[in-house]
């Protein structure tokens, strides 16, 4: 028993092995993580593109298809939003991983008033339907807690009325994590993330505003 805990042979081959495998770890790690990071980045920059090509497209009063001007995209429009996006993280228009998600918060006439007395922010609303790409079919994971449910989230104007606002999310699907392969073939299961979400959130233009208070 002695002779087995005071031999060193093959020692060196066990730490070798076992940082290599350490080793490998880091490397998968290290290589997840600057994907994601860098995927998570696109994803803002293109939620917070569409969501001005809404607002600009809104403020420059242009009609869609059917002659009318609206301050939210129609379910056309959100289509070709979906393709900008696919073109803006993909280079490629055709394609279809990147689902589009658009909420108008808009608030009754004359009833999105804050009263200080009560102090409260739960205003009545009368939002427009939410709207996702024609490829959203499938990808729940993709779905946000509803805007209305972030009412500390809403501007409060001068005229202690609330502003209403629109978000914009984008989703994609993740790729092959490295990492967690190598996880799995150690016994590993770590808890998954299906997809990456990035929403962005702005103000609807003033004539929109008056009109919606």
């Amino acid at each position: 028993m002695n002779k087995f805990f005071h031999q060193q042979k093959g020692s060196v081959t066990i730490e070798f092995a076992f940082m290599v495998v350490l080793l490998c770890l880091l490397i998968a790690f290290m290589t997840d993580l600057f994907i994601a990071r860098s995927t998570i980045g696109k994803l803002d920059r293109t939620s917070y593109s569409l969501l001005n090509v809404i607002k600009e497209r809104a403020d420059s009063g242009i009609p869609d298809k059917d002659g009318n001007i609206s301050d939210y995209p129609s379910q056309a429009e959100v289509d070709h939003l979906m393709e900008l996006a696919n073109r803006l993280l993909f280079n490629d228009k055709a394609e279809r991983r990147a689902v589009v998600f658009v909420e108008p918060y808009v608030f009754e006439y004359g009833k999105g008033n804050f009263t200080p007395s009560s102090n409260t922010r739960e205003p009545p609303f009368t939002s427009p339907p939410d709207l996702h790409s024609s490829n959203a079919s499938g990808h729940k994971g993709c779905q946000q807690p509803p805007l209305r449910k972030l009412d500390n989230i809403t501007p409060l104007s001068e005229m202690k009325r609330f502003v209403p606002v629109i978000r914009v999310t984008v989703c994609i699907p993740k790729a092959p994590s490295l990492f967690l392969t190598l996880m799995s073939a150690l016994g590993k299961e770590p808890k998954k993330t299906e997809y990456y979400t990035s929403s962005s959130i702005g103000v609807i233009r003033k004539s929109f505003y008056s009109n919606s208070q």
